[in-house]
């Protein structure tokens, strides 16, 4: 007899990524990229095997990320770079594809896998949170003991913490700040709604504590939005859905106007080193914006921007910044105006208005539609001001966490979610 059934391998493989994918973010942020695909890979053959049927999730919403693909290998006929951008098309086509599937077979699985899958989770994800918790709370002594040895460089170890603070850590407590919600799910629905708050608190908390502040953002926005949709339900999803869409179509104005980096830049109480950076480099995005607002630059175009490698100098400070295009433009929304041009902008919030939409029906359980709903806002927020917009290891952790999501609902979801 097998000690792990076949007919349960999708959850064995789910299982497996959703207890190391925090702790291997705390070293490897990129390593669980490779662990989806293998779930994804042995979970779909395991279905088909076993004459276990799954559809696609959600017609829509597919067929907006086919049409997406389709305009970003077009886009590579007048991008800067035809290999970055040939090669960035293939990765999100399989991106996409991987999440798709991974998604809908995350609907199906039998409420044993189910359960196998929430008590990984939860031993990964306290298992982190204690880590990143000792970071915050004794000056890294773990990194330290890692990475230096006997102790970092006073000097640069210093100040990139007093301008960053325990900036290697970002990706993982940014992972843990989206994978929070199913957490808080499932505790909402066996203990009640006090224990699912201070589970997120307590992710505030470490944010707080190591000085992430677009974690920290993000982990806060989605408070506010779950509770509102816990309250308003659908009210708040159109209410969301129609700021967040006017908020994507408007944002390349924004760094001339109210996010002008020479007018903000004074304040230094208020604007942060980093934050001074990301300014500049959405000004220099918006600036490049302009000349091919409708087509955009091309796919992957931001890497390979004229000027784009310039120095950066807060003469306030007296300080370097860094380059004024480090790879990407550190903001989903500008990413997708500066390289897809208006078709891409548009896609993006018709995106996120499909998805609100969906997340705020009447007929999906309310803790679900309020944890989804904060997840979003969470994932959202980090995008807007760390990760590129085609980063591999963040999309395909996007995917795996809303996943989980969906997996860790008590109420039964419809196999497609159109209606």
């Amino acid at each position: 007899m097998s000690l792990i059934p076949t007919l349960r391998l999708p959850g064995w493989a789910f299982a497996v990524v959703a207890v190391a994918i925090l702790p291997l973010a705390l070293v490897a942020p990129r390593t669980p990229t490779a662990l989806i695909i293998a779930a994804a890979v042995i979970s779909l053959a395991a279905f088909w095997r076993h004459g276990r049927r799954i559809t696609v999730f959600d017609t829509g919403i597919a067929s907006l990320l086919v049409i997406l693909v389709g305009w970003v290998a077009v886009s590579a006929l007048w991008s800067l770079d035809t290999y970055f951008a040939v090669r960035g098309a293939l990765k999100l086509a399989g991106n996409i594809v991987v999440g798709g599937c991974l998604f809908s077979i995350a609907l199906r699985l039998a409420a044993d896998e189910r359960t196998l899958i929430e008590r990984a989770l939860a031993g990964g994800f306290w298992l982190t949170v204690a880590v990143l918790a000792i970071e915050a709370l004794f000056d890294a002594p773990l990194s330290r003991l890692w990475e230096y040895g006997l102790g970092p460089p006073e000097k640069l170890y210093y100040e990139k913490l007093s301008d960053y603070g325990i900036f290697w850590l970002k990706p993982a407590t940014s992972l843990v700040a989206i994978f929070v919600w199913p957490v808080a799910l499932s505790l909402s629905r066996k203990r009640g709604w006090l224990a699912a708050l201070l589970a997120v608190l307590t992710v505030v908390a470490v944010a707080y504590g190591l000085r992430n502040q677009t974690a920290l953002f993000g982990l806060l926005c989605g408070l506010v939005l779950g509770g509102l949709v816990l309250i308003f339900r659908r009210r708040a999803g159109i209410a969301a859905a129609t700021i967040v869409a006017a908020g994507i179509l408007i944002a390349p104005l924004l760094p001339a106007t109210v996010l002008q980096p020479d007018r903000l830049s004074p304040k230094t109480s208020f604007v942060s080193h980093a934050l001074l950076h990301r300014l500049y480099i959405w000004e220099f995005t918006a600036e490049n914006i302009a000349q091919h607002p409708l087509r955009g630059w091309g796919m992957n175009a931001a890497r390979v921007l004229p000027g784009g490698k310039d120095l950066l100098f807060d003469k306030t400070r007296q300080r370097d910044l860094g380059h004024v295009m480090p790879l990407h433009p550190h903001n989903l929304a500008l990413q997708m105006w500066l390289e897809l041009g208006l078709p891409g902008a548009l896609f993006l919030s018709t995106l996120v208005a499909m998805l609100l939409m969906r997340l705020t029906r009447p007929d999906l359980d309310r803790n679900l539609s309020a944890m989804a709903c904060g997840q979003f806002a969470a994932g959202f927020v980090i995008s807007s001001f760390s990760f590129g917009a085609w980063q591999s290891w963040w999309l395909m952790s996007l995917w795996f966490a809303a996943s989980l999501t969906a997996i860790h609902s008590q109420a039964k979801m419809p196999a497609d979610l159109n209606h």
